[in-house]
């Protein structure tokens, strides 16, 4: 059993982070969200002011598409802000929900997410599998990498009393000791049962695929009042919703460059600036160009755009060229997932 030597190492050893101060369900599903592929330390200032500004569900169904967009900037991995604005929609004015089944009706909660708000929000007695959780029980517990295995081995461990802590214990377990690589088995509160230690065999670390690349022209335009010409982009694909300069896509640099001035109808110059940008399954391979757009745009000067949600490119195109523009594009480079 790992209850008991793991709940001991928690309560000395327990990360000090503001969601675990309350345990109200909507803090718990809005930290959730946030932590999806994202570090911890980044999560933090974007949940301590959303957390401010819409307190409730009903708060936050009540903003604009654009204001949740706008309190996302830079955190990433955009379509989690839908999934759960859409949920706060779901939940307004009504019981939260308790059980892990209802909890996954919600838009944009799976399986994880709905065990660890049942678990840590109500202290249902279920098992809570991150990758975190995973990690410690292949190595620990000699199981395979296979969560509906892993959840079902762990179901026997929770106890009745804590589930909550003892699925943050496994989290943070895995978070600060049981580590991809070099792991700290010296701190591990259960070194003296674990399989991987005792053999020395460790399974080894996921590998991640590798995002494509992607060759992207952007159309840097300015009016003599400093006002730069902006697009909302549609649909529900990459970045829809935030403003961006023209952007266009192609197989090579020249494609892109071709797309763009057809899209535009701008006179492009030669590439201004270069910018690489990450997301999960692409690098965009950004060539900034200059040049004057047919009608159709959004004109805004820096006190304009400054209030829009600008995605991540945009902030460091921007940021070239602008005071503003240099400060938001250094933050957006910081918090890229």
């Amino acid at each position: 059993m790992i209850a008991a030597p793991l709940l001991r190492w928690y309560a000395e050893a327990k990360r000090d982070l503001p969601w675990r101060r309350t345990r109200d369900p909507w803090a718990k599903l809005v930290s959730e969200i946030m932590l999806q592929q994202t570090q911890v330390a980044t999560v933090v200032p974007y949940y301590e002011r959303f957390i401010a500004r819409w307190p409730t569900p009903g708060a936050f169904a009540a903003a604009s598409e654009e204001e949740v967009l706008k309190a996302w900037e830079g955190l990433g991995y955009y379509r989690r802000a839908r999934h759960l604005h859409a949920a706060a929609k779901a939940l307004a004015n009504k019981p939260f929900p308790r059980d892990v089944s209802a909890l996954r009706a919600l838009p944009g909660v799976g399986e994880y997410t709905a065990a660890a708000v049942a678990a840590i929000a109500f202290g249902a007695r279920v098992p809570v599998v991150d990758g975190n959780v995973e990690r410690v029980a292949t190595r620990c517990l000699a199981l395979p990498a296979d969560r509906r295995a892993i959840a079902d081995r762990l179901a026997v461990e929770v106890p009745v009393d804590a589930p909550g802590d003892f699925a943050e214990a496994l989290m943070d377990l895995g978070a600060t000791v049981c580590l991809p690589r070099n792991p700290r088995c010296d701190a591990c509160p259960l070194a003296e049962g674990c399989v991987a230690r005792a053999t020395g065999s460790f399974p080894a670390p996921r590998e991640r695929a590798k995002p494509k690349r992607v060759e992207v022209a952007a159309l840097l335009a300015r009016r003599e009042d400093g006002a730069v010409a902006l697009e909302r982009r549609g649909g529900d694909g990459l970045l829809a919703g935030f403003w961006t300069p023209p952007l266009a896509e192609g197989e090579t640099a020249a494609a892109a460059k071709r797309a763009l001035a057809r899209a535009t109808g701008a006179t492009l110059s030669r590439a201004v600036a270069r910018h690489e940008h990450a997301f999960t399954h692409r690098r965009w391979r950004i060539r900034v160009y200059e040049g004057a757009p047919r009608e159709g745009y959004r004109w805004a000067r820096e006190d304009e755009w400054a209030a829009l949600p600008l995605s991540g490119p945009a902030a460091r195109i921007l940021g070239e060229f602008t005071t503003r523009g240099r400060a938001r594009g250094a933050r957006a480079r910081d918090r890229q997932p």
